[in-house]
């Protein structure tokens, strides 16, 4: 008897249930905002240390005119 429910849990078996349209839209909007979320975060990280150097570039060529 163990063997045999060992075996029933070790074999997959497939739920043929229903997504409907408001789980697979919400799952798209996730995935979605996700991505947009890392590429903002990525954006972020390369962005804001240029706009420093050439904030800092842009202070020593005031102050050596």
């Amino acid at each position: 008897m163990p063997v045999i429910l060992l075996i029933l849990l070790i074999i997959p078996n497939f739920a043929n249930a229903y997504i409907g349209p408001a789980l697979g839209l919400g799952a798209i909007a996730l995935t979605v905002l996700f991505v947009l979320a890392l590429l903002i975060i990525l954006f972020s990280i390369i962005y804001y240390p240029i706009k420093f150097i050439k904030k800092k570039l842009k202070k020593n060529n005031i102050d050596e005119k």
